[in-house]
């Protein structure tokens, strides 16, 4: 199931990969079969408890992140605009990685029919919009450093290039979460729940691939070179030269928060590599194979949850927003203990208000 393989690899070019059951669904409609997960006693202590621990996680730092950064119109106003952003889009991963990979793991070790049908309902829906927000991350990450590129470098393009992204951040930011959601909505159509008339349940009703993924021509063409391309490899190196770069002049946290990126990409440019130039030789490494997507996708998991312990620390106009927040959080819960019903209403109301609309 979904749990050999990872959230924005949807590559069904190699036999190896197990995201998908492989072959048209069309020519194998009365094969009866489920493929579950491989290993899964193993898998059930690595995603299903590990790394659905390093998920919650990442929703309660990035959810607080996100009210710091609603809160506060300093950040908002500041370069650190798309920290804000992608803490948003973080907590949003976490929840797709355990609802696509943890809930696959347990369907399979506690054999539940009743999480498997559920889980059939919302794949396709889950999988186009983890794409999209896994595309959404990355842009926003490619924003982040581009500015401090601009900034950095002497120039009247770079200067009115500066300008432009300082004024229009949150409309910068709009058209690549918009973007990204346009160029990954084909995900959807990328996959198909198939029924077939089998006695078991779990084999009556699987996943496979989508009539998208079944053309020879978009299969290799848009998603094994396009997407590896520009995708994978060339935000992968455009990352590394710019973070050399400008390692003298960038933040501390800018720096951390790319070198993070780089470090839990490098297992998925490896991977890449190795469907690219030795896919001949996945059949007989399906093991290795599937355990390295496992933990592509941990790796990006780690990452979106340390962000925002990097950012506390690294940044000092983060770090003085989150105190000032943990503050009023505390001051508004020491007054709820000795008011009535009603006053706790409105300060709650107060508060709600002041998230809204942010203070300076």
């Amino acid at each position: 199931m979904l749990a050999d393989g990872h959230m924005d690899n949807l590559n069904t070019t190699h036999p190896g990969s197990a995201l998908i059951a492989e072959g048209d669904y069309n020519n194998e409609k009365e094969e009866c079969r489920y493929e579950g997960t491989d290993r899964v006693e193993e898998k059930i202590i690595i995603i299903g408890i590990c790394a659905t621990f390093v998920a919650v996680l990442s929703i309660v730092l990035n959810t607080f992140y996100t009210i710091v950064f609603l809160r506060n119109q300093s950040l908002r106003r500041s370069g650190v605009f798309y920290f804000g952003v992608l803490a948003v889009i973080d907590a949003i991963m976490a929840v797709n990685y355990i609802a696509l990979m943890s809930v696959s793991v347990y369907i399979d070790y506690f054999d539940s029919l009743f999480m498997y049908t559920i889980y059939l309902k919302y794949i396709r829906i889950l999988m186009t919009e983890s794409n999209c927000a896994i595309c959404a991350s990355l842009l926003m990450i490619l924003l982040a450093t581009t500015e401090r590129v601009f900034r950095t470098f002497d120039g009247k393009q770079m200067e009115k290039c500066r300008r432009f992204l300082e004024k229009n951040r949150r409309a910068v930011s709009a058209f690549c979460v918009l973007f990204a959601c346009c160029y990954k909505l084909c995900t959807f159509w990328e996959i198909a729940v198939v029924e077939k008339d089998c006695e078991n349940p779990f084999e009556a009703v699987s996943l496979e691939k989508g009539y998208l993924s079944q053309n020879e021509y978009y299969q290799l063409i848009w998603q094994f070179w396009f997407r590896n391309i520009f995708e994978r490899f060339l935000p992968f190196f455009y990352l590394i030269i710019t973070n050399i770069l400008l390692v003298r002049d960038a933040t501390r946290a800018l720096i951390s928060l790319v070198s993070m990126y780089l470090l839990s990409q490098t297992l998925q440019v490896i991977l890449t590599t190795w469907e690219t130039f030795f896919g001949h030789t996945l059949n007989e490494n399906l093991v290795t194979y599937s355990y390295m997507n496992d933990f592509v996708s941990i790796a990006c998991l780690l990452s979106s949850c340390l962000r925002f312990p990097v950012y506390f620390v690294c940044n000092r106009q983060i770090h003085v927003a989150t105190v000032n927040t943990v503050k009023d959080l505390k001051k508004m819960c020491c007054r709820r203990r000795g008011s009535s019903p009603t006053q706790a209403f409105l300060e709650l109301v107060f508060l709600s208000s002041k998230l809204g609309f942010g203070n300076s």
